[in-house]
């Protein structure tokens, strides 16, 4: 927990705690937004707590894809000019972004809200697997590509993924290994993105 500062109202003190929270914020940079806040007018503040709210209240995810959304279906699981035969699994909301805009890929999504981790209690059962089982089940799509992070976890989660669908799935691939190994997809360029797309490589297993 950030510690308060000495002296400072509690009002401040109290947002200074709550950015704190947010991941990659820390103390002197809490400190820096608080005060920012403070001297900016009304009208900016409220509209960054409307904001906030709007985001939690509207919200939700897609019941196909299981992407954030305001609209459910969201707008890429309807959009008729997509190839509903392709669906690209990747682990945050935030990978679709990454892989959108490479403008290379027409296909669809599946979004797993994280990666199998062991060590950190995560598994299949705390990921929407099942969601994408039932997406697959009925042979309409005839390939996946596993677009989860280069990492032991992103590997682990491809490979069980790979098993999972083998019987269900003809064409299960991998992005290229033009993405660096340990890093995020959300920080690939989008040429080197999409380079691993269309590089994509056959998954064994």
């Amino acid at each position: 927990m950030q510690e308060p500062i000495p002296s400072a109202p509690a009002a401040v003190s109290k947002i200074i705690e709550e950015l704190h929270k947010l991941p990659g914020i820390g103390p002197k940079s809490a400190q820096r937004l608080a005060f920012y806040l403070l001297r900016s007018p009304v009208e900016e503040a409220r509209a960054l707590a409307e904001a906030i709210l709007d985001l939690k209240e509207k919200i939700r995810l897609c019941s196909r894809c299981q992407n954030v959304t305001e609209d459910d279906p969201c707008r890429i699981c309807t959009d008729s000019h997509r190839d509903a035969n392709v669906i690209c699994v990747v682990e945050e909301p935030l990978d679709v972004l990454a892989v959108e805009r490479t403008r290379s890929y027409r296909g669809r999504y599946h979004v797993l809200h994280g990666a199998i981790s062991p060590i950190d209690g995560i598994g299949p059962d705390n990921l929407k697997v099942g969601e994408l089982l039932d997406r697959v089940r009925d042979g309409s799509v005839l390939e996946i590509i596993l677009a989860t992070n280069a990492s032991l976890e992103g590997e682990a989660t491809a490979l069980y993924l790979t098993r999972l669908m083998r019987p269900l799935v003809g064409r299960i691939t991998r992005l290229a290994r033009g993405l660096p190994v340990g890093a995020d997809l959300e920080y690939a360029d989008e040429l080197t993105l999409s380079r691993a797309l269309e590089g994509r490589q056959e998954m064994s297993g």
